[in-house]
């Protein structure tokens, strides 16, 4: 017969009977922190926003006449363009939405969420120069995220 043992989490079961494989996972999931979906889509939510502020200012920042580079005038010319108080309007919004995940999510949770943020700005980047993102980017997310999933499944 199949069993969880007492080992902080660890799966520890010999299959002797397919049937027991249910309820082995039963025990597992139940032995898990409810995630609520709402601090879960908060999370990625301000993570999309702090994405879309770094694109837009970074653009912006960019295209900037390169006579304004290091000076004040930069911030004078950043300050008419529309896209760049988009960018800082989209960061405003994320901190009001971590603010509101970590409301009710705890700080393990909601912040590592905020790491997908790299992901979305790499695409957002690559989107809007209306380029594909290289293999070397491609790995690159891949294992970003693939870290943050062993992070949360680790951390729970």
């Amino acid at each position: 017969m199949g069993g969880l043992g007492p080992h902080h989490g660890l799966v520890t079961f010999a299959v002797t009977d397919p049937r027991h494989i249910y309820r082995a996972l039963l025990e597992l999931a139940a032995d898990r922190p409810y995630v609520p979906l709402g601090v879960l889509a908060l999370s990625l939510a301000a993570a999309l926003c702090f994405a879309a502020s770094s694109v837009l200012q970074q653009r912006e920042a960019r295209d900037a006449p390169p006579e304004t580079a290091m000076r004040p005038g930069l911030v004078a010319h950043l300050i008419k363009q529309p896209l760049w108080l988009l960018g800082n309007v989209s960061g405003l919004a994320g901190f009001v939405l971590q603010l509101l995940a970590l409301r009710t999510g705890s700080l393990a949770l909601v912040q590592p969420l905020l790491v997908i943020g790299l992901v979305f700005a790499l695409a957002g980047g690559a989107a809007l120069d209306k380029r594909w993102l290289t293999r070397r980017q491609w790995l690159w997310t891949g294992l970003t995220v693939g870290g943050l999933a062993l992070f949360l499944v680790a951390s729970r």
